[in-house]
Order: C-alpha cells, then structure tokens, then sequence
C-alpha cells in the first residue's frame, strides 16, 4: 500500500515534470514572439519623422472646466 503511494506519487511528479517543460517551451517562444513585435516596432519608430515641437499643441488647452457636483453649495 504505502509503496503503491510512493510510485504514484513519483508518477504524479514525472507528469508535473512534462508539463513544466512543455510550459518552459511555451514561455520561450511567447518570449520570442514578443521580442520580435519589439524589434518591429522599434524600426517602424525609427522610419518616423518626431514632429516639431512648434506643431504640437497643448491639449489642457482645449480641455474646458468640469462641473463640480462633488459638493452641493
């Protein structure tokens, strides 16, 4: 009885064992694949012009006063 345990126990262990790996591969190519959309983003970035600062407009500008309801006066 108690050895019979002992070898599922170590079967159960053998199994765990499979599925790590298999999720160790898993991971690395998850890991590849990220770094490749990276490295393509990375160049797409490096084709665009930054624009100038004097064409970048200020959004707080545009952005108007909200109604305070927090507080009832």
């Amino acid at each position: 009885m108690t050895l019979d345990c002992a070898q599922r126990s170590l079967a159960n262990c053998q199994q765990l064992r499979l599925k790590w790996e298999a999720f160790g591969r898993r991971l690395k190519d998850h890991e590849r694949h990220l770094e490749t959309r990276k490295n393509i983003i990375q160049w797409f970035l490096l084709d665009i012009a930054p624009s100038s600062p004097s064409s970048v407009q200020d959004p707080m500008i545009q952005v108007g006063n909200a109604e305070d309801t927090d507080r009832g006066d």
